[in-house]
């Protein structure tokens, strides 16, 4: 087993690789930084313990040297993410929101039928609702209405209640 040299063979100073680290988001790119920074500054002797000292595996530490090894820090700070795609196109989603802007869609069970019937895509109730949620689709419902509301009272209220109503509720005061 021969033993590198990692103060050499990191191109990276120290500060640049603190201050790397200090401007990484993601905890994953962060702890790879940092373990490359262990190797530099010598506070670990291998990969293995510098994976350890981060907090991964010794063999995802040995892992991540030799990707930085072979393809430089840039591989290094990669996640190769690319996310996923809906169901629905946007052609889809368009026309889904436009139907949802009809009115005659009143729960999630009913707009599961209507995606499974009109456009052959199953959704789960759980898929569904985050689906609505990235749309930023919600239920619009108005203010509940007393049953026993007295309109009459209501409008003479709205009368009395204007600039005039406050100048003869003043005379009534005063009197």
């Amino acid at each position: 087993m021969r033993i590198l040299n990692y103060r050499e063979v990191i191109k990276e100073s120290v500060e640049e690789l603190v201050k790397l680290e200090k401007s990484q988001k993601d905890a994953r790119l962060r702890d790879r930084v940092r373990m490359l920074r262990y190797l530099k500054e010598g506070l670990a002797v291998g990969q293995r313990q510098a994976g350890e000292l981060v907090g991964l595996s010794g063999r995802h530490g040995q892992k991540l040297w030799r990707q930085y090894s072979t393809h430089g820090l840039g591989a290094l700070l990669s996640t190769n993410h690319k996310g996923s795609w809906s169901k629905l196109g946007s052609r889809q989603q368009a026309r889904l929101l436009q139907r949802l802007d009809s009115g005659d869609i009143c729960t999630q069970a009913q707009l599961m039928g209507w995606l499974e019937q009109e456009m052959g895509i199953g959704y789960s109730q759980g898929g569904l609702s985050m689906l609505l949620t990235r749309l930023k689709v919600k239920l619009k419902t108005g203010r509940p209405v007393n049953v026993r509301k007295d309109v009459a009272g209501e409008q003479a209220f709205k009368k009395n209640a204007g600039p005039q109503g406050a100048i003869r509720r003043r005379h009534l005061l005063h009197r």
